[in-house]
């Protein structure tokens, strides 16, 4: 028996699956359920000088593009600023930190499965 196709849907704004990141709200529009594991996408906003420390991601590639806003980010041991429009690429130890603005990013991962290891951050907005 074949599996069923996911159905197409429009995810509306302000809906989709919240975490609160380190003070940062992820809103993932599409999940592995969603996407059969293929990726996941998410919306970042930012608070006031907020981001999120040194890190590397060991199971999945991630994408970004900045919606709004300016963003300082540290790959490895470079550093640079990412504005509206552009896509910041990383593939070593990275950190992103809220430059000035209302700043918002996307976010996306492959394979899909991270939204769900954010189990333990606490939902919704603080």
């Amino acid at each position: 028996m074949e599996a069923e196709s996911p159905k197409a849907r429009v995810v509306q704004p302000g809906e989709g699956l919240q975490y609160n990141v380190m003070g940062a709200m992820m809103t993932y529009k599409a999940t592995a359920q969603d996407t059969r594991g293929a990726y996941s996408l998410a919306i970042e906003v930012t608070p006031p000088h907020g981001g999120l420390p040194l890190h590397v991601h060991h199971q999945e590639d991630e994408a970004m593009y900045v919606l709004e806003g300016e963003y300082e980010i540290q790959c490895g041991d470079q550093a640079f600023r990412a504005t509206a429009r552009q896509v910041p690429l990383h593939h070593v130890s990275w950190r992103i930190r809220k430059a000035r603005g209302e700043n918002e990013l996307t976010d996306e991962r492959r394979p899909a499965g991270y939204a769900e290891s954010h189990g333990n951050c606490p939902p919704g907005r603080d």
